[in-house]
C-alpha cells in the first residue's frame, strides 16, 4: 500500500499523492517534524511512504539523511521521493544520506574551529572559575549560619557553586577528624 506524507497540507500535494496511488495521506498536526516523521515511518511499516520532495518532510538534510540511513540498515519501510525526475528515488536517498553525513562533518569542523579561535583570543569555555576570596567568603558565611540561597546571592554565584564549596569544606573537616583518631 502507498501512503503519502506531506507537512505542507497543500491541496495540490494531496491531489498529486492521490493520483500517484496513495490510499492514505499523512499530514502532521504539529510542527515537531522529526517526531512526526518517525511516527509516519512507524505507521507505514511494510508499506511504501511516498513524499513529493524534501520540502514535504519539513526536515533538514542531516535529519532526513539520518532517518533514511536507519531505513537502509533496517528496511521496514520503502520511502519514495516523487520529484526526482533526473535520478531514481534510491539514488536520491543515497545522495541525501551522503549529504547529511558531510553536513554533520562540516558542522563538527566549524564548531571545533570556532572553539579553537575563541581559545586563541583568550576566551575560556566551560564554567567560570571562582577565586579563592569568594570561596573563603562562602565558607565564612556558612559558618555564620547563613542559608545557601542567601550565600549564593551575597557572593554572586550559583546555588550549586555554594553547595560545592560547602561540601568540600565539610569533606576536608571530616577527613581531618578521621586522620586524627
Amino acid at each position: 500500500m502507498k501512503i503519502g506524507y506531506t507537512i505542507r497540507g497543500k491541496e495540490e500535494e494531496d491531489i498529486l499523492l492521490n493520483e500517484i496511488g496513495c490510499e492514505k495521506v499523512i499530514t502532521p498536526s504539529s510542527k515537531e517534524y522529526l517526531k512526526e516523521w518517525e511516527q509516519a515511518i512507524a505507521c507505514a511499516q511494510g508499506h511504501e511512504l511516498v513524499v513529493i520532495n524534501l520540502l514535504s518532510t519539513g526536515l533538514l538534510v542531516n535529519q532526513l539523511g539520518t532517518q533514511l540511513n536507519l531505513l537502509v540498515e533496517e528496511p521496514t519501510v520503502t520511502v519514495t521521493f516523487w520529484e526526482t525526475t533526473q535520478i531514481t528515488s534510491s539514488c536520491y536517498k543515497a545522495l541525501l544520506i551522503q549529504l547529511a553525513q558531510q553536513e554533520k562533518q562540516v558542522m563538527s569542523e566549524r564548531t571545533h574551529d570556532g572553539l579553537e579561535k575563541a581559545y586563541k583570543l583568550g576566551r575560556k569555555s566551560g564554567r567560570p572559575t571562582v577565586n579563592e576570596k569568594t570561596i573563603k567568603k562562602i565558607q565564612y558565611l556558612r559558618a555564620q549560619k547563613m542559608t545557601f540561597r542567601n550565600i549564593s546571592i551575597e557572593c554572586g554565584v550559583s546555588l550549586g557553586t555554594v553547595h560545592k564549596y560547602i561540601n568540600l569544606l565539610e569533606d576536608s573537616h571530616h577527613m581531618e577528624h578521621s586522620v586524627l583518631k
